[in-house]
């Protein structure tokens, strides 16, 4: 299973910053940020977070996140 530190490591690798993440997820660049530290944000925006990352780099095989 795929953890926030890997897909911040991808996000960073990637050279997006997180308020283009936030973009591309609908939410807020406050919700990235407390997403990547392991705070608490809503499941649908931890889902929305991880689908715009998928997307962005084309990782079809990407798993689910718990």
């Amino acid at each position: 299973m795929i953890t926030r530190e890997e897909l911040t490591a991808i996000r960073k690798e990637g050279g997006l910053t997180q308020e283009e993440v936030a973009k591309l997820a609908s939410v807020s660049r406050l919700t990235v940020l407390k997403w990547e530290k392991g705070g608490n944000v809503r499941p649908s925006s931890a889902k929305a977070i991880r689908e715009a990352l998928r997307d962005f780099f084309c990782l079809d095989k990407m798993p689910e996140w718990s």
